[in-house]
């Protein structure tokens, strides 16, 4: 009986090419045995199925639909105040980047209720004086064609 190969084994196996030179190389000994009259150890249904698995995940993962989606959302005066309140409160320096970052990481976390009702960012912002915020507006209106 020939000895089977490295490629009958599933760990060995990278792509698709690999499993599916094993799936045929484990049924090409099958059947030599079958003809033979021998019996067919039963590591190569044990091979077989793993490798049969193996290619059923590999082969649904380049199946699956690979969406690339951009959001676009309009922020109003008040969320973008509120971003700044955010940024002055944890001494995020105020950079038209940071500002931006800081209301996705803010969307991402509490999806649109941030924008539908910035009042509800924090409490703790509160306590960043409205003067404060005023002046860092005036400074970054340019930044966002205000």
């Amino acid at each position: 009986m020939n000895k089977l190969s490295a490629y009958t084994i599933a760990s060995n196996c990278t792509d698709s090419i690999d499993i599916k030179d094993g799936i045929d190389e484990i049924n090409e000994a099958i059947q030599m045995c079958i003809k033979q009259n021998r019996t067919v150890p039963s590591y190569y249904y044990v091979r077989l199925e793993k490798l049969e698995t193996k290619l059923k995940k590999k082969q649904a993962i380049t199946n699956m639909l690979k969406i690339s989606v951009t959001v676009r959302i309009t922020i109003d005066l008040l969320t973008l105040e509120m971003a700044i309140r955010f940024c002055l409160f944890h001494s995020t320096p105020l950079t038209k980047h940071n500002i931006i970052r800081t209301i996705k990481d803010a969307i991402a976390n509490h999806g649109s209720l941030i924008t539908n009702y910035p009042e509800k960012w924090s409490e703790d912002l509160n306590s960043v004086k409205q003067i404060v915020v005023q002046k860092a507006i005036q400074d970054i209106r340019q930044d966002f064609n205000l």
